[in-house]
């Protein structure tokens, strides 16, 4: 009668948790997409911009944003146990003057689905959470999501700052056993 239960347990255990097994981040990389001594315009007050904090689901273009890097991101698992991007932490190292109003993580029309004032952890709300792409091929090749920032007005003429994502700074839920990551990337300096 052990047996019978130990095989009866042991099989519904592979059949409740089997399909997981290889379920996971297939694609995680970062491409910075600014290039050396790059300017940037403060964005802030020069056209009709919302305020930070009503931006999501507003196009990033006609917000003011600027792409500073790319996320290349991809998961196998949209079957058994969908994946999400949920997450990205931004870094900046600046030298006095260099002020940035807000940073967003937007899709490839441009839609924002996060922000944060500033630069900082941009969270995406619940709701809104993509799934990742199922590879990296076809429609789904190359970047998926974006960082972007919007300088202030106030920044200083030849103030100048670098971004970085730090390793682990895409934040993805569920983490699966597997997930592949990234070591982070850091941008040339902006100027």
């Amino acid at each position: 009668m052990r047996k019978i239960k130990w095989l009866v347990a042991s099989i519904i255990f592979t059949l409740l948790f089997a399909p997981y097994v290889h379920s996971k981040v297939t694609v995680n990389t970062i491409t910075s997409y600014v290039v050396n001594n790059q300017g940037i315009l403060p964005n802030t007050n020069g056209a009709p911009h919302h305020p930070w904090s009503d931006v999501i689901g507003r196009s990033a273009f006609g917000e003011g944003y600027i792409i500073i890097f790319g996320l290349n991101l991809a998961s196998d698992s949209a079957s058994t146990n969908p994946q999400r991007l949920v997450s990205v932490s931004l870094t900046m190292q600046a030298t006095n003057g260099f002020v940035v109003d807000s940073s967003v993580i937007i899709d490839r029309s441009g839609t924002i689905l996060g922000v944060t004032g500033g630069v900082g952890t941009i969270t995406i709300p619940a709701g809104r959470r993509p799934l990742l792409p199922p590879d990296d091929s076809g429609g789904h090749a190359g970047n998926d999501f974006f960082v972007a920032i919007r300088t202030s007005d106030n920044c200083i003429d030849g103030s100048s700052a670098t971004f970085s994502i730090p390793s682990l700074g895409v934040t993805i839920s569920p983490v699966l056993e597997g997930d592949a990551t990234n070591a982070g990337a850091t941008t040339p300096s902006i100027t």
